[in-house]
This record gives structure tokens, C-alpha cells and sequence, in this order.
């Protein structure tokens, strides 16, 4: 910036001497020719109108500081031939130069040209002959104190102009930063702005989420009622349904029971049956004792298609309160997650039971099938003791295909009950988890009566900051409008 006014003042002063230049040149053409002394001047006249001509030449071409030179060299040139011919007024005309280069306002060309022109005056003014150093010497001091003057006020405008330019430059730096400042606020208030409009939305999402929240734990809190009482009709009805299964476990140890003293009959039948081939006769009295015995063992079979019927009807009940259960455990939502698992064991449990159940059904339709083959063939056996060796070997045959089944229906039997017992204990587990979870519904019920305060006053808060906001967005939007 300093050297920019420097500059500046530098042009302004080349284009004044420049005229001045053309001026003098001018002036010294038509004296001249006025005086008829054109061939002796025309050294001083050609200096003039060359070196006005060329520091015109260098302006042209952006080069001010080397016109400058080219016009204090020009005074120079123009002033120290003539300087012996003015005797005691040299210092007169020595004061052009000077005073043309303080124009500049550059201490160091002043200092030049200065100490150049005083040193030429006091020259020559000792050199001269017939010169009176006495009588000049008041003329060479004014003309030092001329200069020094001249020197201050170059100096002190050198000062001058570099303070403006530092106090320029300053106030520039201070308009740019200012600049940059205003920009800056624009530029935050601008996507403060946008901050503000998305916080607005968001919150008005927010807002509208947790009223959502807020009516969803209402109504979480009437369904969390809802559940601690449907838990606690749930767990009488397991209590109801562990009872029947005592019951069921009691009613299968009695067909263990008779299964296995049926199977006791059927191998005491076939021994008989065996001894029948060596006593053939007492075969009426045996085949009397064997219809007995498969009548007793048919009527064995519809005690077991009795037992058969009640856990069947138990395995239903157990399915239908196991879906009961499943879905009381998805009303209950995360926390009945572990319930469902149970509930589901349970369930295909009773599926199991039932299959199992049904399988039985099967062998036993099978063998009341048998024991009536048995009783066709002991009525046979009556009435056509000469088919007897037959007959006993068809009635051996069929009895150990009897004790072959009697032996599944043991094995089916005993699994039944392991599988009862295990259900016994299912339930009993399912009880204490479903106390455990009226517990957790008492628990959970009071914690979210204290989320839905909580979220109501949440609710105010949001909209205390919406309104916040709003306040924020309306000063941001003010202080755009003094930016602008």
C-alpha cells in the first residue's frame, strides 16, 4: 500500500513536470526564434523537449520512477551549465533542481541532487576569479538552510505519506476483516438458519413421536393391568391343570398296573397253552380258563381305552391352555418372551401326549382284534377238540404275538408316564414363572406410570424449546436483514 500512494504521488508530479517540460521547451523555442539565439540555445532546448519527450515515452509505459529520474537528471543537466554564468545569483537558479527533485518527496534523490547543486554553487563561487567568498557566504547559508528546510519537509512528507499508506493498509486489513467478518455472520446465520428450520422439523417429529410414546404407554399401562390379572387367572388355571395331571399320573400308574398283571395272565396263558400239546385232556377246562381270561383281558382293554379317553381329553385341555398361554405371553410383549417358550413346550408336549395316546389306541384296537381271533379259535377249540394240536398251536402263536404287544404297551406305558412327570414339572415351573411375571406386571406397571409422567413433561419441554427456537430463528433472521 505504501509504495501504491508513493506511486501515485509520483505520477501526479511526472505529469505536472512533464507539462512543464513541453512548457519550457516551448517558451525556449519562441524565444529563440523571437531573439534570433536559437543555435545557442539549442543544446539546453533539445535536453528539454528529449527528455520531456521520453519521461512522457516511460509513462506510457507504466515506469514512473524512471521518468522521474529522467526529469530531475533533465534540471540538472539544464541548470549546472548555466550556473557560472549567474555570479552571486547562482543560488537562485540552483534552487530549481532542488526543488523540483523535493517534489518527489524521496529524501535519498533530494539528498543526491541536493548535495550535488549546493556543492557546485560553493565551487564555483571559490573557484571564480574575482569571486568575494565573504559576500557569498550569506547566500550559502540561506541556500544550505533552504535546502535543509527543503530536506525536513521531504522527509516529514516521505513520513507523511508512509503513515497514510500504514493507516491505509490498516483500514483495508480492517474493511477485509470486516468483510470476512460479515461474510462469516451471513454465511452462519444463512445455515443457522437452516439449523433452526431442521431443528424445527425435527422437533415437530420429536413431539410428534412422543405423544405417539405417551399413548402408546397409556395404553401399554391398561394392557400391563390387563395382563397382571389374565397372569393370575392363568396361574389357577395351571394349578387346575397340575392337579389333573396328579390325577393322570395316578390314572397311568393303575394302567401300569393292569398292564402288567395282564401281561402276567398272557404268559401264564401261554405256558398253559404249552403244557395243553402234552395234556390234551383237560383242553376244555383250558380253553374255558383262556375265554375267561380273554374276556377279562378284553374288558382290560376298554379300562385302557377309558384311561386312554381321559388323557387324551387331558392333552387337549393341556394344548388349549397352552395356546392360552401363548398368546396371554404375546399380549405381554417383551417380557412375556420367555412365557411363549414355555408355553409352547408345553404345548407340544400335550401334541405328543396325544400322538402317543393315539398310537396306543391303535395297538389296543389290534389287540382286542386278537382277542377276539382268541375267543373264535377257543370256541372252535370246544367244539372241535381234533383240531385241538392246531388250535393250541394257533392259541401258542397268538400269545406270544399278545405278550409281544403287552410288552409295548408296557414300554408305552412307562414313556407315557416319564412324559407325564415331565409335564408335572412343566407345570409346575410354568407356575413359578407365572408368579414370578405377576411380579414383574406390578413392577412394570409402576415404572411405566412414572415413564408416562415423564413423557408428559418431556412433551412440555419440547415445546418450551420449539418456542425457544422460534425466538432464535426470528433474531438470526433480524440480524441477516442488518447484514444485507
Amino acid at each position: 500500500m505504501q509504495q501504491n500512494l508513493l506511486l501515485i504521488h509520483v505520477k501526479k508530479v511526472n505529469k505536472i513536470l512533464n507539462w512543464v517540460f513541453f512548457a519550457l521547451g516551448f517558451v525556449m523555442l519562441i524565444a529563440g526564434i523571437a531573439t534570433r539565439t536559437i543555435a545557442s540555445s539549442s543544446i539546453p532546448l533539445a535536453i528539454t523537449i528529449a527528455s520531456a519527450f521520453l519521461a512522457l515515452f516511460l509513462r506510457y509505459k507504466k515506469k514512473d520512477m524512471a521518468a522521474s529520474y529522467v526529469l530531475v537528471v533533465s534540471a540538472l543537466a539544464q541548470v549546472l551549465p548555466l550556473l557560472p554564468m549567474m555570479g552571486g545569483n547562482a543560488f537562485i537558479l540552483a534552487m530549481l533542481p532542488i526543488t523540483v527533485t523535493a517534489l518527489y518527496l524521496n529524501k535519498w534523490i533530494f539528498i543526491f541532487v541536493g548535495s550535488i547543486i549546493n556543492a557546485v554553487v560553493i565551487i564555483l563561487q571559490i573557484v571564480m576569479p574575482g569571486s568575494n567568498i565573504e559576500a557569498h557566504i550569506f547566500s550559502d547559508v540561506f541556500q544550505l538552510l533552504i535546502t535543509l528546510v527543503l530536506f525536513l519537509l521531504v522527509k516529514d512528507g516521505g513520513k507523511l505519506i508512509q503513515g497514510s499508506s500504514e493507516n491505509a493498509e490498516q483500514a483495508n486489513k480492517l474493511l477485509d476483516e470486516l468483510q470476512n467478518t460479515m461474510n462469516v455472520v451471513k454465511t452462519s446465520t444463512s445455515g443457522l438458519n437452516v439449523d433452526i428450520s431442521k431443528a424445527t422439523e425435527n422437533l415437530e417429529v420429536v413431539h410428534e413421536i412422543s405423544s405417539s410414546i405417551t399413548t402408546s404407554t397409556q395404553e401399554i399401562t391398561t394392557g400391563i393391568v390387563g395382563q397382571s390379572s389374565s397372569v393370575t387367572e392363568i396361574s389357577q388355571m395351571i394349578k387346575e391343570a397340575d392337579n389333573k395331571i396328579s390325577e393322570l399320573t395316578e390314572f397311568s400308574n393303575q394302567l401300569e398296573n393292569v398292564s402288567a398283571n395282564a401281561s402276567n395272565v398272557v404268559t401264564e396263558g401261554s405256558e398253559k397253552i404249552n403244557t395243553m400239546d402234552k395234556q390234551m385232556e383237560i383242553i376244555n377246562q383250558a380253553v374255558a380258563k383262556s375265554f375267561e381270561t380273554v374276556q377279562e383281558l378284553n374288558e382290560n382293554m376298554d379300562e385302557i381305552n377309558n384311561f386312554l379317553s381321559g388323557i387324551t381329553h387331558i392333552a387337549e385341555q393341556t394344548n388349549l391352555l397352552a395356546l392360552n398361554a401363548a398368546i396371554e405371553a404375546a399380549r405381554a410383549g417383551e417380557s412375556g418372551k420367555g412365557f411363549a417358550v414355555v408355553a409352547e413346550e408345553v404345548r407340544n408336549l400335550a401334541e405328543q401326549s396325544a400322538n402317543t395316546v393315539g398310537h396306543i389306541y391303535q395297538i389296543i384296537n389290534k389287540i382286542k382284534e386278537k382277542t377276539k381271533n382268541v375267543i373264535d379259535e377257543v370256541s372252535i377249540g370246544q367244539t372241535a377238540t381234533q383240531d385241538g394240536e392246531k388250535a393250541v398251536k394257533i392259541v401258542n402263536k397268538n400269545f406270544e404275538m399278545i405278550q409281544v404287544s403287552f410288552k409295548d404297551i408296557d414300554r408305552y406305558i412307562s414313556d407315557e408316564i416319564s412324559r407325564i412327570e415331565n409335564i408335572a414339572d412343566l407345570f409346575s415351573r410354568i407356575n413359578t414363572e407365572v408368579e414370578s411375571i405377576a411380579s414383574i406386571s406390578k413392577e412394570q406397571a409402576a415404572s411405566t406410570e412414572e415413564l408416562l409422567s415423564t413423557l408428559e413433561e418431556q412433551n412440555l419441554n419440547i415445546e418450551n424449546m420449539y418456542g425457544l427456537i422460534q425466538g432464535i430463528k426470528t433474531s438470526s433472521d433480524n440480524l441477516q436483514g442488518l447484514i444485507k
